[in-house]
């Protein structure tokens, strides 16, 4: 399973321009429905664990810690005070339903036996439905519409410009990895690339993205409780 190093960035009027002026090919244009499901007393999200139905197709996005030794807070200068800590997310997105469901198991039904859960993992292979969200007490709890233009760039980064059916317009950069050792050297391409576009300063702080504004306009007590665990940036 790769690794997705992603910042999300403002859009502007000329973005699309500045991303042709730097070599970057259209790749199209698509728009999709994702739905979100979690617990009522939200297992998932506060352990950073996003589980979404984008169509047909279920993913899982996990979180991935930086290698070893990595400042991890944001606003805190290392290197001698020359460089800000990278502002980008690093997640596992996990596609297959049986890794899936056995991830979600692991947060939200830790007591369960060994025997049981091969017993279930079974079972859900053969339904290849959503029956099991039963099993865990998940609901839906956030869904919308995105239309999103996408970028291919030289080195491997993706950008993706994306508009929502709430009214929320967010751009984001993206570099696919192997393995968390090679976390540094795409945050660092990305960053590059937010001076070359010339975001920075619109960009020296994390940027909301969809799931953000979503939670903080229809789902206030929800998005509170993601701040207060340091899940959710303001």
């Amino acid at each position: 399973m790769s690794v997705e190093v992603e910042r999300k960035f403002v859009c502007r009027s000329d973005t699309e321009t500045r991303l042709k002026q730097l070599g970057a090919q259209f790749v199209g244009e698509r728009s999709f429905q994702d739905r979100y499901f979690d617990t009522g007393k939200f297992t998932l999200t506060l352990s950073d664990t996003w589980l979404r139905c984008r169509g047909a197709c279920w993913e899982l996005k996990c979180p991935v810690r930086a290698r070893e030794g990595e400042e991890e807070e944001e606003g805190r200068e290392r290197g001698g005070g020359q460089r800000k800590i990278k502002l980008c997310t690093r997640y596992r997105e996990i596609t297959e339903l049986s890794q899936i469901v056995d991830r979600v198991r692991q947060v939200v039904l830790r007591e369960r036996s060994g025997e049981g859960e091969r017993e279930k993992e079974k079972e859900i292979e053969k339904e290849g439905d959503s029956a099991w969200l039963g099993e865990f007490a998940l609901v839906q709890f956030a869904s919308f519409t995105t239309v999103r233009r996408s970028y291919s760039l030289p080195g491997g980064v993706r950008a993706d410009l994306d508009l929502v059916d709430f009214g929320f317009a967010v751009g984001e950069l993206e570099v696919l990895v192997e393995n968390p050792e090679q976390i540094p050297a795409a945050a660092e391409k990305i960053e590059e690339l937010v001076e070359k576009l010339g975001l920075s300063e619109a960009c020296k702080n994390r940027v909301p993205g969809k799931m953000d504004a979503y939670l903080k306009q229809f789902h206030p007590e929800h998005y509170g409780r993601l701040l207060s665990a340091h899940k959710l940036h303001p």
